[in-house]
Protein backbone atom coordinates (compact mmCIF):
# COMPACT_ATOMS: atom_id res chain seq x y z
CA UNK A 1 0.00 0.00 0.00
CA UNK A 2 2.96 2.35 0.49
CA UNK A 3 3.92 1.90 -3.18
CA UNK A 4 0.38 2.66 -4.33
CA UNK A 5 0.03 5.67 -2.04
CA UNK A 6 3.36 7.15 -3.09
CA UNK A 7 2.62 6.85 -6.82
CA UNK A 8 -0.81 8.49 -6.41
CA UNK A 9 0.62 11.28 -4.26
CA UNK A 10 3.24 12.13 -6.89
CA UNK A 11 1.21 11.52 -10.06
CA UNK A 12 -2.41 11.97 -9.00
CA UNK A 13 -5.06 11.34 -11.64
CA UNK A 14 -2.48 10.92 -14.39
CA UNK A 15 -2.30 7.22 -13.50
CA UNK A 16 -4.55 4.39 -12.43
CA UNK A 17 -3.14 2.39 -9.53
CA UNK A 18 -4.67 -1.02 -8.84
CA UNK A 19 -3.91 -3.24 -5.85
CA UNK A 20 -4.79 -6.94 -5.96
CA UNK A 21 -5.10 -8.55 -2.52
CA UNK A 22 -6.21 -12.13 -1.96
CA UNK A 23 -7.27 -11.50 1.65
CA UNK A 24 -9.86 -9.34 3.35
CA UNK A 25 -7.56 -6.63 4.68
CA UNK A 26 -5.01 -4.03 3.61
CA UNK A 27 -2.58 -1.90 5.64
CA UNK A 28 -2.57 -4.17 8.66
CA UNK A 29 -0.04 -4.72 11.45
CA UNK A 30 0.98 -8.36 11.64
CA UNK A 31 3.39 -7.48 14.45
CA UNK A 32 0.42 -6.94 16.75
CA UNK A 33 -1.42 -10.20 16.21
CA UNK A 34 0.07 -12.15 19.18
CA UNK A 35 -1.50 -9.52 21.48
CA UNK A 36 -4.89 -10.15 19.90
CA UNK A 37 -4.79 -13.69 21.30
CA UNK A 38 -4.84 -12.45 24.91
CA UNK A 39 -7.36 -9.67 24.17
CA UNK A 40 -4.74 -7.00 24.94
CA UNK A 41 -5.78 -5.96 21.44
CA UNK A 42 -9.55 -6.51 21.69
CA UNK A 43 -10.55 -6.27 18.02
CA UNK A 44 -8.86 -6.83 14.67
CA UNK A 45 -9.83 -3.31 13.60
CA UNK A 46 -7.28 -1.98 16.09
CA UNK A 47 -4.52 -3.59 13.99
CA UNK A 48 -5.53 -1.71 10.85
CA UNK A 49 -3.33 1.33 10.15
CA UNK A 50 -5.84 2.91 7.76
CA UNK A 51 -9.40 1.90 6.83
CA UNK A 52 -9.98 0.77 3.26
CA UNK A 53 -11.79 4.03 2.44
CA UNK A 54 -8.59 5.98 3.10
CA UNK A 55 -7.07 4.36 0.04
CA UNK A 56 -10.09 4.02 -2.22
CA UNK A 57 -11.93 7.30 -1.61
CA UNK A 58 -9.27 9.73 -0.35
CA UNK A 59 -6.24 8.53 -2.31
CA UNK A 60 -8.00 7.21 -5.42
CA UNK A 61 -6.46 3.74 -5.36
CA UNK A 62 -8.45 0.88 -6.88
CA UNK A 63 -8.21 -1.90 -4.27
CA UNK A 64 -9.52 -5.31 -5.27
CA UNK A 65 -9.91 -7.51 -2.19
CA UNK A 66 -10.39 -11.28 -2.36
CA UNK A 67 -8.66 -11.45 -5.74
CA UNK A 68 -5.87 -13.86 -6.58
CA UNK A 69 -3.33 -13.08 -9.30
CA UNK A 70 -2.46 -16.50 -10.70
CA UNK A 71 -0.55 -15.72 -13.90
CA UNK A 72 1.50 -12.95 -15.49
CA UNK A 73 2.49 -12.55 -19.16
CA UNK A 74 4.94 -9.73 -18.86
CA UNK A 75 5.86 -9.65 -22.55
CA UNK A 76 2.21 -8.67 -23.18
CA UNK A 77 2.01 -6.56 -19.98
CA UNK A 78 -1.02 -8.47 -18.71
CA UNK A 79 -1.85 -10.33 -15.54
CA UNK A 80 -4.65 -12.77 -14.93
CA UNK A 81 -6.60 -12.81 -11.70
CA UNK A 82 -9.54 -14.63 -10.16
CA UNK A 83 -12.29 -13.18 -8.00
CA UNK A 84 -12.35 -15.51 -4.99
CA UNK A 85 -15.99 -14.74 -4.27
CA UNK A 86 -17.47 -15.37 -7.73
CA UNK A 87 -14.63 -17.55 -9.07
CA UNK A 88 -14.73 -15.45 -12.27
CA UNK A 89 -11.43 -14.88 -14.09
CA UNK A 90 -10.26 -11.56 -15.53
CA UNK A 91 -7.33 -10.00 -17.39
CA UNK A 92 -5.71 -6.68 -16.48
CA UNK A 93 -3.21 -4.70 -18.57
CA UNK A 94 -0.45 -2.69 -16.91
CA UNK A 95 2.58 -0.53 -17.62
CA UNK A 96 4.49 -1.11 -14.38
CA UNK A 97 4.17 -4.11 -12.10
CA UNK A 98 5.05 -4.25 -8.40
CA UNK A 99 5.35 -7.59 -6.64
CA UNK A 100 4.58 -7.35 -2.92
CA UNK A 101 3.55 -10.93 -2.22
CA UNK A 102 5.43 -11.09 1.06
CA UNK A 103 6.28 -14.34 2.77
CA UNK A 104 4.46 -17.49 3.78
CA UNK A 105 4.72 -19.75 6.83
CA UNK A 106 7.29 -22.52 6.76
CA UNK A 107 4.78 -25.23 7.60
CA UNK A 108 4.10 -28.59 5.94
CA UNK A 109 0.82 -28.23 4.06
CA UNK A 110 -0.47 -31.57 5.35
CA UNK A 111 -0.16 -30.30 8.92
CA UNK A 112 -2.47 -27.39 8.19
CA UNK A 113 -5.21 -29.75 7.10
CA UNK A 114 -5.99 -30.53 10.73
CA UNK A 115 -8.55 -28.26 12.36
CA UNK A 116 -6.50 -27.71 15.54
CA UNK A 117 -3.22 -26.78 13.80
CA UNK A 118 -2.61 -23.08 13.10
CA UNK A 119 -0.15 -20.56 11.76
CA UNK A 120 -0.09 -16.90 12.75
CA UNK A 121 0.59 -14.98 9.56
CA UNK A 122 -2.58 -12.99 8.89
CA UNK A 123 -5.43 -11.32 10.72
CA UNK A 124 -7.69 -14.20 9.75
CA UNK A 125 -5.15 -16.64 11.24
CA UNK A 126 -5.26 -14.71 14.51
CA UNK A 127 -9.05 -14.76 14.59
CA UNK A 128 -9.21 -18.52 14.01
CA UNK A 129 -6.55 -19.27 16.61
CA UNK A 130 -8.08 -17.05 19.29
CA UNK A 131 -11.54 -18.55 18.77
CA UNK A 132 -10.16 -22.07 19.06
CA UNK A 133 -7.91 -21.67 22.10
CA UNK A 134 -10.70 -19.91 24.02
CA UNK A 135 -12.59 -23.22 24.04
CA UNK A 136 -12.83 -24.91 27.44
CA UNK A 137 -11.53 -28.22 26.08
CA UNK A 138 -8.27 -26.59 24.95
CA UNK A 139 -6.02 -26.74 27.99
CA UNK A 140 -2.55 -27.22 26.49
CA UNK A 141 -1.19 -25.33 23.47
CA UNK A 142 2.02 -26.55 21.84
CA UNK A 143 4.03 -23.98 19.86
CA UNK A 144 6.52 -25.27 17.30
CA UNK A 145 9.24 -22.63 17.07
CA UNK A 146 10.79 -20.26 19.59
CA UNK A 147 11.45 -17.22 17.41
CA UNK A 148 9.64 -13.88 17.38
CA UNK A 149 6.11 -15.18 16.81
CA UNK A 150 6.37 -18.24 19.04
CA UNK A 151 7.86 -16.25 21.90
CA UNK A 152 5.26 -13.45 21.87
CA UNK A 153 2.39 -15.87 21.29
CA UNK A 154 3.43 -18.02 24.27
CA UNK A 155 3.20 -15.06 26.65
CA UNK A 156 -0.25 -14.10 25.40
CA UNK A 157 -1.63 -17.64 25.46
CA UNK A 158 -0.34 -18.13 29.01
CA UNK A 159 -2.30 -15.00 29.94
CA UNK A 160 -5.47 -16.91 29.03
CA UNK A 161 -4.70 -19.50 31.71
CA UNK A 162 -3.60 -22.18 29.26
CA UNK A 163 -0.61 -24.48 29.59
CA UNK A 164 1.99 -23.72 26.92
CA UNK A 165 4.95 -25.72 25.65
CA UNK A 166 7.45 -24.42 23.09
CA UNK A 167 9.36 -26.93 20.95
CA UNK A 168 12.46 -25.15 19.62
CA UNK A 169 15.49 -26.43 17.72
CA UNK A 170 17.87 -23.85 19.19
CA UNK A 171 19.79 -23.99 22.44
CA UNK A 172 17.72 -21.07 23.75
CA UNK A 173 14.68 -19.11 22.61
CA UNK A 174 15.28 -16.24 20.18
CA UNK A 175 18.75 -17.67 19.50
CA UNK A 176 18.94 -15.96 16.10
CA UNK A 177 18.16 -12.57 17.65
CA UNK A 178 19.99 -12.39 20.97
CA UNK A 179 23.06 -13.92 22.56
CA UNK A 180 22.83 -16.36 25.43
CA UNK A 181 23.99 -13.89 28.09
CA UNK A 182 21.08 -11.59 27.25
CA UNK A 183 18.67 -14.52 27.14
CA UNK A 184 19.54 -15.48 30.75
CA UNK A 185 17.54 -12.47 31.98
CA UNK A 186 14.53 -13.65 29.99
CA UNK A 187 14.92 -17.27 31.08
CA UNK A 188 14.38 -16.37 34.72
CA UNK A 189 11.19 -14.50 33.85
CA UNK A 190 9.62 -17.20 31.68
CA UNK A 191 10.32 -19.97 34.20
CA UNK A 192 8.44 -17.94 36.76
CA UNK A 193 5.46 -17.81 34.41
CA UNK A 194 5.37 -21.59 33.94
CA UNK A 195 6.31 -21.78 30.25
CA UNK A 196 7.44 -25.31 29.33
CA UNK A 197 10.44 -25.59 27.00
CA UNK A 198 11.62 -28.47 24.83
CA UNK A 199 14.91 -27.17 23.42
CA UNK A 200 17.45 -28.52 20.90
CA UNK A 201 14.81 -30.69 19.23
CA UNK A 202 12.75 -30.32 16.06
CA UNK A 203 9.18 -31.37 15.49
CA UNK A 204 9.42 -33.76 12.54
CA UNK A 205 5.79 -34.81 12.20
CA UNK A 206 2.39 -34.69 13.86
CA UNK A 207 0.61 -37.67 15.34
CA UNK A 208 -3.04 -37.38 14.40
CA UNK A 209 -6.32 -39.04 15.11
CA UNK A 210 -9.10 -38.56 12.57
CA UNK A 211 -8.88 -34.87 11.56
CA UNK A 212 -7.16 -33.74 14.74
CA UNK A 213 -3.49 -33.50 15.75
CA UNK A 214 -2.74 -34.93 19.18
CA UNK A 215 1.07 -34.71 19.46
CA UNK A 216 4.27 -33.38 17.95
CA UNK A 217 6.77 -36.13 17.21
CA UNK A 218 10.31 -34.94 17.94
CA UNK A 219 13.50 -35.85 16.07
CA UNK A 220 14.43 -38.21 18.91
CA UNK A 221 11.11 -40.06 18.72
CA UNK A 222 9.60 -38.52 21.83
CA UNK A 223 6.15 -36.93 21.68
CA UNK A 224 4.68 -33.72 23.07
CA UNK A 225 0.92 -33.99 23.43
CA UNK A 226 -1.43 -31.03 23.20
CA UNK A 227 -4.93 -29.82 22.39
CA UNK A 228 -3.94 -27.12 19.88
CA UNK A 229 -0.77 -26.56 17.87
CA UNK A 230 0.74 -23.32 16.57
CA UNK A 231 3.37 -23.77 13.85
CA UNK A 232 5.72 -20.80 14.28
CA UNK A 233 8.83 -22.28 12.72
CA UNK A 234 9.59 -19.34 10.47
CA UNK A 235 8.63 -17.99 7.06
CA UNK A 236 9.95 -18.16 3.51
CA UNK A 237 9.61 -15.59 0.70
CA UNK A 238 6.58 -16.03 -1.57
CA UNK A 239 8.33 -15.93 -4.96
CA UNK A 240 5.98 -17.99 -7.14
CA UNK A 241 4.81 -15.01 -9.24
CA UNK A 242 8.37 -13.73 -9.55
CA UNK A 243 9.39 -17.08 -10.99
CA UNK A 244 6.61 -16.88 -13.58
CA UNK A 245 8.25 -13.83 -15.13
CA UNK A 246 11.78 -15.23 -14.68
CA UNK A 247 12.85 -12.57 -12.22
CA UNK A 248 16.29 -13.22 -10.78
CA UNK A 249 16.31 -14.99 -7.43
CA UNK A 250 19.11 -13.94 -5.09
CA UNK A 251 21.51 -16.05 -3.05
CA UNK A 252 19.19 -15.89 -0.03
CA UNK A 253 16.31 -17.48 -1.95
CA UNK A 254 14.41 -14.17 -2.09
CA UNK A 255 13.93 -11.97 -5.17
CA UNK A 256 16.96 -9.93 -6.21
CA UNK A 257 16.41 -6.17 -6.58
CA UNK A 258 18.74 -3.24 -7.11
CA UNK A 259 18.84 -0.28 -4.75
CA UNK A 260 15.92 1.36 -6.58
CA UNK A 261 13.78 -1.78 -5.94
CA UNK A 262 13.87 -2.87 -9.59
CA UNK A 263 13.93 -6.58 -10.36
CA UNK A 264 15.95 -8.05 -13.22
CA UNK A 265 12.82 -7.73 -15.42
CA UNK A 266 12.19 -4.35 -17.06
CA UNK A 267 9.38 -2.30 -15.48
CA UNK A 268 8.88 -4.81 -12.66
CA UNK A 269 9.61 -3.75 -9.09
CA UNK A 270 9.48 -5.85 -5.92
CA UNK A 271 9.25 -4.78 -2.29
CA UNK A 272 8.84 -6.20 1.19
CA UNK A 273 9.24 -9.69 2.52
CA UNK A 274 9.80 -11.38 -0.82
CA UNK A 275 13.02 -9.49 -1.65
CA UNK A 276 16.57 -9.60 -0.37
CA UNK A 277 18.62 -6.53 0.45
CA UNK A 278 22.12 -5.66 1.69
CA UNK A 279 23.46 -6.03 5.22
CA UNK A 280 25.19 -2.71 5.94
CA UNK A 281 27.55 -4.34 8.44
CA UNK A 282 28.81 -7.18 6.26
CA UNK A 283 28.03 -5.76 2.82
CA UNK A 284 26.52 -9.12 1.87
CA UNK A 285 22.97 -9.98 0.71
CA UNK A 286 20.46 -10.67 3.46
CA UNK A 287 16.77 -11.48 3.71
CA UNK A 288 15.29 -9.34 6.48
CA UNK A 289 11.46 -9.60 6.44
CA UNK A 290 10.23 -6.89 8.79
CA UNK A 291 7.45 -4.32 8.41
CA UNK A 292 9.48 -1.07 8.73
CA UNK A 293 11.84 -2.27 5.99
CA UNK A 294 8.94 -3.23 3.72
CA UNK A 295 7.32 0.17 4.20
CA UNK A 296 10.54 2.02 3.29
CA UNK A 297 11.00 -0.18 0.24
CA UNK A 298 7.46 0.65 -0.87
CA UNK A 299 8.10 4.38 -0.53
CA UNK A 300 11.25 4.08 -2.63
CA UNK A 301 9.66 1.95 -5.36
CA UNK A 302 6.67 4.28 -5.62
CA UNK A 303 8.89 7.34 -5.85
CA UNK A 304 11.00 5.80 -8.61
CA UNK A 305 8.01 4.60 -10.61
CA UNK A 306 6.71 8.17 -10.49
CA UNK A 307 9.96 9.45 -12.00
CA UNK A 308 12.05 10.12 -8.90
CA UNK A 309 15.47 8.76 -8.03
CA UNK A 310 15.79 7.45 -4.48
CA UNK A 311 17.70 4.42 -3.27
CA UNK A 312 17.50 1.86 -0.50
CA UNK A 313 20.91 1.46 1.11
CA UNK A 314 20.27 -1.68 3.19
CA UNK A 315 19.62 -2.82 6.75
CA UNK A 316 21.45 -3.26 10.04
CA UNK A 317 19.28 -6.14 11.28
CA UNK A 318 17.20 -4.15 13.75
CA UNK A 319 14.30 -5.94 15.45
CA UNK A 320 12.18 -5.38 18.55
CA UNK A 321 9.60 -7.45 20.40
CA UNK A 322 7.76 -7.37 23.69
CA UNK A 323 6.80 -10.28 25.94
CA UNK A 324 6.94 -11.43 29.56
CA UNK A 325 7.24 -7.84 30.78
CA UNK A 326 10.37 -7.12 28.73
CA UNK A 327 11.00 -5.14 25.58
CA UNK A 328 13.80 -6.86 23.73
CA UNK A 329 15.72 -5.17 20.93
CA UNK A 330 18.70 -6.13 18.80
CA UNK A 331 20.69 -4.58 16.00
CA UNK A 332 23.82 -5.54 14.10
CA UNK A 333 25.38 -8.97 14.02
CA UNK A 334 25.42 -10.07 17.70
Amino acid sequence: MSVASRVKRLMGNKVEVVVFEKGNWVSFALCGIPYYLSHKVPTLDMLIHYPLEEFTKKRGINVKLRTLVYDIEHDKRILRYRDLESNEKYVYEYDYLVLATGAKPRAPSKWLGYHNVFTLHSLDDADRLRSYIMRSDVRHVVIIGGGYVGFEASDNILALGKKVTIVHSGEWLLHKMIDKDVYEYIDKRIKGRGLNLVLKHRGTELECRNDKAIAVVLDNGEKVYGDAFLVASGIIPEISLAKKINAKIGVTGAVWVDDRMRTSVKDVYAVGDLVETKDLVTGKPIWWPFAPIANKMGFIAGTNIAGGDVRFSGVVRTSVLGAFGYYIAATGLT
